[in-house]
């Protein structure tokens, strides 16, 4: 509890803020100022940037409805999003910079548990083992 006056970490631990989301989040992964939110129960994801000025929490994107999020990795020298969504396989998006969708990709394999971009491969544990893709993104 946050927001008690007992305990020996009452004074430094402050609620800053509070996000409202349109499911479950079940994935999360920041990096700057940005904050990729993975849904559960088909709800997709959704991007913040966290530095808003009003301090709340600015949504800028939305995707992969349908989708249930269990991990997120973001690539930021290719500017690909991997999604990892269970029995769903792997949503892939190529991003710009402003968040906006250039291009996106359903890879369906085993239950896709995390996945990984290296050298145009997509490395997915799954429970099988690794399986690895080669995409050509040209």
């Amino acid at each position: 509890n946050i927001n008690g006056n007992d305990g020996p970490y009452a004074d430094t631990l402050i609620l800053a803020q509070r996000v409202k989301t349109s499911a479950i989040p079940s994935a999360l992964f920041s990096v700057e100022d940005t904050l990729f939110v993975g849904m559960a129960d088909h709800g997709g994801l959704q991007i913040y940037n966290i530095d808003s000025q009003d301090g709340t929490g600015q949504e800028i994107s939305e995707f992969a409805e349908g989708f249930s999020i269990k991990e997120i990795y973001w690539d930021s020298s290719s500017r690909l999003l991997l999604l990892s969504c269970g029995f769903q396989g792997v949503v892939i998006l190529k991003l710009d910079d402003n968040m906006n969708k250039i291009r996106n990709w359903i890879i369906n394999t085993n239950y896709a548990y995390a996945s990984r971009y290296y050298k145009s491969h997509i490395i997915v544990a799954t429970r099988n083992g690794l399986e690895i893709i080669k995409i050509n993104d040209q």
